[in-house]
């Protein structure tokens, strides 16, 4: 019971902070624990705008560590 309350909690805070552009997609559904794929279907879900641009889109490059 903890743990799922300790899950949800982490999801919204990770909602809030990318809504209001401290967290990227991906430090996003890292800090919420979930692939950015379903961080998508959670921001389609809560209604939230993605704001996702060239400049985060390469941060998010190197959050993962992807090489060109």
């Amino acid at each position: 019971l903890l743990a799922n309350a300790i899950k949800q909690w982490k999801i919204k805070r990770a909602l809030e902070l990318y809504k209001e552009e401290a967290f990227s997609i991906g430090q996003a559904s890292h800090f919420a624990e979930v692939s950015p794929w379903q961080f998508f279907d959670l921001l389609k879900e809560h209604r939230i705008p993605v704001n996702y641009d060239t400049e985060e889109f390469e941060r998010d490059l190197k959050t993962i560590q992807w090489k060109q």
